[in-house]
């Protein structure tokens, strides 16, 4: 796995788990509404550093094995998924 798919999965992680701190800090919701502001913030700069890194490189593909015969995981990006990033 490159960087462009790395940061790809950690921006779309960061961005899809950015509320989980008003959940845990919900007693201050000044502090919990700018860390949740600052991970979205976070993921969305990783996920476009992501996309634009597999624009340039062409893309980049990650294969895990499964225990069933014959059976993967892949996960892949390219140009085309790219832009559905940005």
């Amino acid at each position: 796995m490159t960087s462009a798919l790395a940061l790809a999965l950690a921006g779309t992680t960061l961005a899809f788990t950015s509320g989980a701190p008003v959940l845990v800090l919900r007693r201050n919701p000044l502090i919990a509404d700018r860390w949740a502001a600052a991970v979205a913030v976070l993921g969305s700069a990783l996920g476009l550093l992501g996309a634009l890194l597999a624009v340039a490189s062409g893309g980049d593909t990650a294969t895990w094995q499964w225990s069933l015969p014959g059976a993967s995981f892949a996960i892949g990006i390219d140009g085309l998924s790219a832009l559905f990033l940005v």
